[in-house]
């Protein structure tokens, strides 16, 4: 009557361990090609055979037949035991240990006890004995060092493969002891020791299975982490590329010194107002100012003190005029400006308030307090043929020289363009030049 009942556990523990090859199989296909993670699929697979083989044809009673069932379920264990290892990341040498100190001695007791008279309970012996040594190494490599991620899933594992690796160990012990070797004591441990199969694969599979779950998430966090410290720094390359690329425009258009438009800046935004002025004739005004005795400035006070100068005069005719008038350094202590949409009386205005600011200023350079003057020269647009930047800057450069040779510090604005708007005995008077 016990002949069925090992029988029928044999065969229930292969059908666990195909079960179980078959869901790490599962899992290794459709997860990350975690190393070792394919060895434990095989390994189960190796031990159901041996299962299988045991229930297909009883308890053997060949030793040739005793023989195979304890290689395969050693051979099963040694893959499972490599696997782990790979998948713990253990150095080579700790898996050549347990193949050299392990495996392969129990190879060679096995063969060695196949013609004993005694030869079922040497190979069953051995056999349980090499299992055995070999999940304890398993469980002692989780015990040992497993990665902080796989936290109870490692411990769990470690915990079944340990229990059952003691329950060999003590049974070859036991039965080495109390000479445990009739054919009833030897039926009993090996129903026995196949019932703690079965439980006990059963719970390290669920607890190798947890832990590549456990590797798999753990990952997953890290994979997101690391995407979103891609996506914080990519954001502030970005930014900085974006920051860069202001800077970048700003140094092609901005003079250094006084902040305003550089020439060739101002030259393109003058052209695109004055296109658009000609379209409707809408007037449109450019005048010309000029920095009076520049040079004695600096030769009395030095460059420096130039520089402050030229950017006092600079700040002071931005604050004097509109957000939609342009302003631009034209070259040395020139400063060229745009008034869109302005007629001759304002302009002259315009210039004139932006002449009283300037001359009004102390600037402070060191001890010294300088007050300084400009010449203004204003050209107006109010025809078709006269909205060219080019043009408009040369007469409002004829306009400041006169300014200069006319004793400085006033405005003078052009009279072809200024008669335009004058009353007839404006005209016949005549404005500015």
């Amino acid at each position: 009557m016990s002949a069925p009942d090992l029988q029928t556990t044999v065969l229930l523990t292969g059908l666990m361990s195909l079960v179980h090859a078959l869901v790490l199989a599962l899992i290794y296909r459709i997860s990350p090609r975690y190393p070792g993670v394919d060895r434990w699929s095989l390994g189960s697979t190796v031990m159901a055979s041996g299962c299988t083989s045991l229930a297909l044809f009883g308890l053997p009673s060949s030793p040739l037949m005793s023989l195979v069932v304890a290689l395969l379920m050693l051979a099963g264990t040694a893959i499972l035991h490599d696997g782990l290892a790979r998948f713990l990341d253990a150095a080579p040498a700790c898996r050549r240990r347990a193949l050299t100190l392990v495996a392969l001695p129990t190879v060679v007791l096995l063969l060695l006890f196949a013609p004993a008279d005694h030869s079922l309970f040497a190979h069953t012996a051995t056999g349980a004995l090499g299992v055995g040594l070999l999940l304890g190494h398993c469980a002692w490599l989780l015990f040992r060092r497993p990665p902080p991620y796989l936290g109870l899933a490692a411990q769990f594992t470690s915990l079944a493969m340990g229990a059952f690796a003691v329950l060999l160990v003590g049974w070859v012990m036991w039965a080495g002891v109390s000479g445990g070797t009739t054919g009833t004591s030897l039926l009993a441990a090996w129903t026995s020791g196949f019932l703690a199969l079965l439980v006990g694969g059963s719970l390290w599979t669920a607890g190798l299975s947890a832990m590549l779950v456990q590797r798999i998430l753990f990952e997953l966090r890290e994979s997101e982490a690391e995407y979103r410290t891609l996506a914080l720094e990519s954001t502030r390359l970005h930014e900085a590329a974006e920051l860069r690329a202001v800077e970048i425009e700003r140094l092609a258009t901005v003079d250094p010194l006084t902040e305003l438009s550089n020439r060739r800046h101002f030259f393109a935004r003058a052209e695109q107002e004055l296109t658009r002025a000609r379209c409707s004739l809408a007037p449109a005004a450019v005048i010309l100012l000029d920095v009076d005795h520049f040079k004695r400035v600096n030769d009395t006070y030095g460059h420096q003190a130039g520089d402050v100068v030229l950017r006092g005069v600079a700040a002071t005719c931005r604050a004097s005029l509109r957000g939609t008038d342009l302003i631009g350094r034209y070259g040395g202590e020139e400063i060229a400006i745009l008034l869109p949409g302005t007629n001759p009386s304002d302009a002259e205005r315009v210039a004139e308030r932006v002449r009283a600011s300037i001359a009004g200023m102390q600037m402070v350079v060191g001890e010294h307090r300088i007050g300084v003057t400009v010449s203004m020269g204003v050209a107006l647009a109010a025809q078709a043929h006269e909205y060219a930047v080019d043009a408009l800057l040369a007469r409002a450069d004829e306009a400041l020289y006169h300014a200069k040779q006319s004793g400085r510090n006033q405005v003078v604005v052009n009279a072809t363009a200024a008669l335009l708007e004058a009353s007839p005995a404006e005209q016949h008077q005549g404005i500015g030049f």
